[in-house]
């Protein structure tokens, strides 16, 4: 039943299920598959195996005594390390009504009694692979935000490195990334992009009529190109893209926090089609990455030529957390933990920088905050008495605010600094991801409007960003807002 099942290197899974019989089919088909396999008879022990074992996947049975399977989901869900893991739900209901439970206590498949364990078995090594794409992806990510942390790398070497990203995600495309110079677009990474097509693309003019990549750049929004020969942008390039067998461009600009397109990303295949959602979001993803390689390289500018005041040598410190941010929001997108940022002004700071040095009074106040967060959260010292603060894992978290208050309040605490006691005092503004937006430089700019409002209101020393909601731009063409997109969306951006 299993031979052609092949698992990934022994992962491990979790059956909690109250019948011994089902067990021990359940172990029988899944070690024969390659598998190993945990066991568990209720609720209560299954959350203990699952807490130090820590599996790659849970299959839960419903009818658990003493916690039935619905608040066992719930509460694995609630356990850190937890959001990628699949859990698939058996059931004897069919009904919509535990369906329905099921996925909302936060279940990833849910199937009715008797099954086909062949087909079991084919969803579970499904569900592994996407999981472990994921953690690929994250991992592949990290590595190019720690690229673009070294100093000697060049720009064009660190876009040809995130193109390298896409492409390995989805062997099925080319990517290319272009920059935006007066107007017209230049090739800064296409590792894989035919010569001849990058020669000919190479230094166009941006318009509405030039191409996706072109018309994305010029509409500042994405341009999803389904069949090259019948796209009247493709003109005067079709015959180039057809004979290097290009027959589909999706397009995303590259903007900056104000808006300003700096660039455009592009992945093209050889299937006339639109983008799957997963696609478009690693479009998005490429964009954002490309956007931070840009800034980085901007960043390194300033500090060459810059003056060395405080507020340039803080430039690194300021790049090194929204290049962390970032990487957490992207990986938010996967796995839905939770950010928050908040940015923090302490009171009095010129007074009391006058007393002692700033690098003494910055170390304080950072350890004070560093002690109240938990590991892999984030501070950093700005300027003039500012902190940032980057908050991960909210899911597993008390609320921002409370978490917020508990760092002003960890700061009445006197510093004592050359045998004297100094009192600060510190206004908070939060901005919490995804409410607030997804890119690292929209929430930092909300946490200073948050802070901004803070530090007006007397006796109100935390503020979060109050987010007005947006009406969405409904897409009428193939040219569309940036942000996320779901199927729904894609229809539309199909059906135009």
């Amino acid at each position: 039943m299993s031979e052609n099942i092949t698992p990934i290197n022994r992962l491990l899974i979790a059956v909690i299920d109250p019948d011994e019989n089902s067990r021990l089919i359940s172990r029988h088909v899944l070690s024969g598959a390659g598998y190993d396999v945990i066991e568990a008879s209720d609720g209560l022990s299954g959350l203990a195996q699952f807490n130090r074992r820590q599996p790659d996947m849970v299959v839960l049975d419903t009818n658990l005594p003493q916690l039935d399977g619905f608040e066992v989901c719930q509460r694995l869900r609630l356990m850190p390390g937890s959001e990628s893991i699949p859990i698939l739900m058996i059931s004897d209901n069919s009904d919509d009504r535990s369906i329905a439970r099921a996925f909302e206590c936060g279940a990833t498949d849910y199937q009715t009694k008797p099954f086909n364990w062949t087909i079991i078995l084919r969803r579970i090594q499904n569900f592994l692979k996407v999981r472990n794409n994921g953690i690929e992806l994250i991992r592949n990510h990290s590595r190019i935000l720690e690229l673009l942390n070294n100093q000697s790398v060049s720009l064009d070497e660190a876009l040809n490195r995130i193109a390298e990203l896409a492409q390995d995600q989805l062997p099925h495309i080319h990517c290319g990334i272009m920059l935006l110079k007066h107007g017209r677009l230049y090739f800064g990474g296409a590792p894989s992009l035919p010569e001849t097509l990058k020669y000919t693309l190479d230094g166009m003019q941006i318009g509405n009529s030039s191409t996706s990549a072109g018309i994305a750049a010029y509409t500042a929004k994405p341009v999803l190109t389904s069949n090259i020969m019948q796209d009247r942008a493709w003109e005067d390039y079709f015959f180039v893209a057809i004979d290097n067998s290009i027959n589909s461009c999706w397009s995303m600009p590259v903007q900056s926090s104000s808006g300003v397109v700096l660039g455009v990303c592009s992945f093209y295949l050889s299937e006339s089609r639109y983008p799957t959602p997963s696609e478009f979001e690693m479009l998005e993803l490429i964009s954002r990455l490309t956007l931070t390689a840009i800034r980085s390289n901007q960043l390194r500018q300033q500090v060459k030529v810059g003056k060395p005041t405080e507020s340039v040598t803080r430039l690194p410190e300021l790049y090194r957390l929204q290049t962390k941010l970032q990487a957490v929001l992207d990986s938010d997108r996967l796995f839905g933990n939770g950010t928050a940022v908040m940015m923090m002004e302490l009171e009095g700071y010129n007074q009391i920088a006058h007393e002692t040095t700033e690098k003494e009074l910055s170390s304080l106040v950072a350890i004070s905050l560093q002690a109240a967060l938990r590991k892999g959260d984030m501070v950093v010292c700005l300027e003039n008495g500012k902190f940032a603060v980057l908050v991960t894992g909210l899911k597993h978290q008390t609320s921002p605010k409370q978490l917020a208050e508990r760092l002003s309040q960890n700061l009445i605490k006197p510093f004592v600094i050359k045998g004297q006691q100094l009192r600060v005092s510190a206004n908070i503004g939060v901005s919490i991801a995804p409410a607030d937006g997804d890119r690292a430089e929209m929430l930092l700019e909300k946490a200073r409007l948050a802070l901004s409002l803070a530090c007006r209101r007397q006796g109100q020393p935390v503020q979060l960003f109050s987010h007005s909601s947006e009406n969405p731009t409904v897409a009428t063409s193939l040219v569309g807002q940036t942000g996320d997109i779901t199927a729904e969306r894609l229809s539309s951006l199909q059906a135009s």
